[in-house]
Order: structure tokens, then sequence, then C-alpha cells
């Protein structure tokens, strides 16, 4: 549960996409994408002056790696602190949705950008960070589920025995 939360804490600070460069004769089109915003810059090759030209918020996917972090750790002290098994499942169950939500956006995100700029793209290990510690909690959350139903099977057959 550890190497989730980490894994969730290093794609607030790796990003989701990265670029290649347009460069044409009179200026150079480059891209930029964090957890706020997708920007189109262009820098003109005679002046060296460079701005953004266009924006777009990606903020979804910020929101989506905080609940990610939010439900992963009230996760990981439920187990810590021994509390019930059922709301562990229930926060992974949630943590696992807000996951979903996230690659959902990052889709959405993609399409939206490649036919509005055109850019040239390839994923970065950002876009996987949250897959991680997502797979993480899936496995976590599977063994809860059979540890509780090979317990409720020996109740079971104990009664049945007698």
């Amino acid at each position: 549960m550890a190497i989730a939360i980490l894994a969730i804490i290093l794609a607030f600070f790796t990003p989701v996409l990265s670029f290649y460069s347009d460069t044409g004769i009179y200026s150079e089109r480059s891209y930029q994408m964090d957890l706020h915003y997708f920007r189109v810059i262009h820098t003109g090759h005679a002046t060296g002056n460079s701005g953004v030209v266009r924006s777009m918020s990606v903020a979804g996917l910020r929101y989506c790696l905080w609940g990610l972090l939010v439900l992963t750790s009230l996760a990981q002290l439920t187990l810590l602190l021994r509390f019930s098994r059922s709301t562990f499942l229930y926060l992974a169950l949630m943590d696992i949705i807000v996951g979903g939500a996230y690659y959902t956006l990052a889709v959405i995100y993609i399409v939206r950008i490649n036919a509005l700029y055109y850019p040239s793209f390839y994923p970065n290990i950002g876009l996987f960070l949250p897959g991680i510690a997502v797979a993480l909690m899936l496995l976590v959350r599977r063994s809860i589920q059979i540890e509780i139903h090979d317990q409720q099977d020996g109740v079971h057959h104990s009664h049945h025995n007698q």
C-alpha cells in the first residue's frame, strides 16, 4: 500500500504526456502538459520570443489524483488501525472507480488535444503511475476478499460438521 501511495505522489510531479516540437521555417511550436493545463507555445526563430498561444484545462486529472491519494491513504489507515475489512473493501472499490475516472479523463483529454492541436506525443511514466496504485489496491482488495471467504467457509464447515 505504501508503494501505491508513493506512485500517486510521483504522478503529481510527472507529466502524463510528453510531446515532440514542431519546427517550421519561421517558428517552433512546442507543447507542455501538467496537471493543470495543456499549452501550445510558439517561439519565433527571428525574435526568440515565445508565448502560450492556446491552452486547455486538464484539471480533472489532478482532482482524480487527489481522490486516489485520499482514498488510498484512508484505506491504508483502515488496515493499519485494524478497522473493519468491509470499510477497507468499500474504500478500495471507490479508489478503483476514481482510478477508472482518471483513465477515462486521460483518454478524453488525449483525443481532444489530438483533434484540436495535432501534436506528436508519447505517454510518459506519469500516465501509468495511477494504474500501478490501482493495480496494487485491486491485489490487496482481492486478498482480503479471499481471506473473508475462507473464514466464512471455515465457519460454515464447522457448523455443518456438528
